[in-house]
């Protein structure tokens, strides 16, 4: 069969459009991936983007459509918990705690670390055993104590969040069983623990033989000074 000049001119043209058509479709997804949570438009995604995006989920920014198809991570649709966890997931990478951007010096770390010791200490005198550190946990733990403050209460359910499953399951922790121990004011793992040892509900969590993970989240101010929100969960 012959060709001529035109026809094959007009055959690779054809081949040259659809190669540019599959990149296209390539690079299409790349490139709304690499822009989404990029909220304050610097090239990167930062603890200012996730701040930004909280705000936006909390109602106290006022969004604007750029902005929330940014905010959007996971492209559902909807500026939620889950984007704004997405976007802390990438802040905190490979969730190396010493790095975590919430845990400001070391005397915090030090808290941490404490607790965890505190906790196990406790479970192996009950032959049980030890939960491990979960930063996923820590940062819903953190926002928890944080929310506390901010919204000025001392309760298991907040308002913005609702019960501590409800939270964890709005920030896409995957869990069979959980439980949450709060406290304010007391100055040290030490007193916080005499504080939940001594209460029954808030010791059977700290027992329970079912948990494999815990996070510990510390925010000062409000009321009393200081809040402690322990999470302990039986991960999937």
């Amino acid at each position: 069969m012959r060709i001529t000049k035109k026809e094959r001119n007009l055959l690779n043209m054809r081949k040259f459009l659809s190669c540019l058509l599959a990149v296209l479709m390539l690079c299409a997804p790349l490139s709304a991936s690499a822009l989404c949570g990029d909220v304050d438009d610097n090239g990167e995604r930062n603890a200012v983007d996730y701040m930004k995006v909280k705000r936006c989920v909390l109602g106290t920014f006022p969004a604007e459509r750029r902005f929330e198809a940014d905010a959007d991570v996971d492209q559902n649709g909807t500026v939620d918990t889950v984007d704004y966890m997405m976007l802390k997931r990438c802040v905190l990478g490979t969730f190396d705690l010493p790095a975590h951007p919430q845990i400001k010096n070391d005397q915090e770390w030090t808290l941490l670390t404490q607790m965890l010791a505190s906790v196990n200490a406790e479970r192996e005198k009950h032959g049980l055993q030890p939960l491990v550190l979960s930063a996923e946990l820590c940062v819903v733990a953190y926002d928890k104590s944080s929310d506390m403050v901010q919204n000025n209460y001392f309760d298991h359910v907040s308002p913005i969040y609702g019960e501590p499953a409800d939270m964890l399951e709005s920030y896409g922790v995957h869990f069979y069983a959980a439980g949450e121990n709060i406290a304010a004011g007391q100055r040290t793992v030490r007193e916080v623990m005499d504080t939940w040892m001594n209460s029954h509900s808030h010791r059977a969590n700290i027992l329970n033989p079912t948990y494999t993970e815990m996070g510990l989240g510390i925010a000062y101010g409000g009321e009393h000074g200081i809040y402690w929100t322990l999470l302990l969960c039986q991960s999937r």
